[in-house]
């Protein structure tokens, strides 16, 4: 069924846009003042940065296993499937957009319209 690959692409997409947000993260951050989540900052101070890094690497691992194994054998409605299609698009669009914005060094469209709600919001 198309809707049941649909969501193993996706999941694929989660995982590979988060390992390059990782790598490019790594590869960017000098300081912990550069992190804008105030999450990820206090993790920073405990953890480190690499640790956290890594650490959010493998929350989104697992969080990825669990959603899938869930929209596969724990769920009857097709609705299910596309929820997660949709909002994992979205999440694999949010950390591919924010890959490359450390890669090039400036914000995208993606990333220029998260920095505007999160100024209004925070």
């Amino acid at each position: 069924m198309i809707v049941e690959y649909l969501s193993y692409v996706v999941s694929a997409a989660i995982i590979i846009t988060k390992w390059f947000d990782c790598t490019t993260t790594q590869r960017k951050i000098r300081g912990i003042g550069m992190e804008f989540n105030p999450i990820a900052r206090a993790l920073m101070h405990r953890i480190g940065i690499k640790g956290t890094i890594w650490f959010a690497f493998v929350v989104t691992l697992v969080i990825t296993a669990i959603s899938q194994y869930w929209i596969q054998f724990a769920t009857t409605s097709i609705y299910w499937d596309y929820g997660y299609i949709l909002t994992g698009s979205f999440t694999a669009l949010v950390q591919g957009a924010t890959a490359l914005n450390n890669h090039q060094g400036r914000p995208n469209l993606v990333t220029r319209q998260l920095l505007r709600v999160v100024s209004k919001h925070g």
